[in-house]
């Protein structure tokens, strides 16, 4: 069964969403704090910090949430400029990996970026299962440093073709 995702804009009440995409990527540093009210108080602090930090670097970014059958599933934020588009973040709940719903929503920033000659990018963390999905969609190291891969994807569209 093929699982169709729809993106929907970003709205206060998915702050809850956001918390379970970051308590997921920080399983290790939250199972040492001491009770549960700690553990909320340091993913909310922690969720607080990164969205201020891609408001200030991204502010035009398109900030989306993931729709599998009416459930919020992940978030996509994309910002798309003059020189292309950057998948500053996309994330999926635990549940929902590995059913294709992550490529579907990459597949169809692609389609966009080719539409418009644009190439993207992205980082995703060493180690990160991601990397092979990014690999898989085209896209190839730039640079690295110790803690991530920055990637990038040409365009693949007939004018960006046609340009080079």
């Amino acid at each position: 069964m093929t699982l169709t995702p729809t993106l929907r804009p970003e709205t206060d009440a998915d702050r809850g969403l956001l918390e379970a995409l970051f308590a997921d990527l920080r399983t290790a540093e939250l199972s040492v704090l001491p009770d549960e009210s700690i553990r909320r108080a340091f993913v909310r602090q922690q969720v607080d910090a990164r969205e201020r930090g891609w408001r200030d670097a991204w502010p035009d970014a398109d900030r989306l949430v993931v729709v599998v059958a009416d459930e919020p599933v992940g978030r996509l934020l994309v910002d798309e400029s003059a020189d292309g588009v950057h998948v500053v973040d996309v994330a999926l709940l635990p549940g929902r990996r590995g059913q294709g719903i992550g490529t579907a929503v990459l597949d169809a920033v692609l389609s966009q970026a080719d539409a418009r000659g644009a190439p993207c990018e992205l980082s995703v963390d060493r180690g990160s299962p991601a990397r092979r999905l990014y690999d898989r969609l085209g896209f190839v190291e730039v640079s690295c440093d110790e803690l991530r891969y920055r990637m990038r994807r040409n365009p693949s569209s007939p004018q960006a073709k046609a340009a080079s």
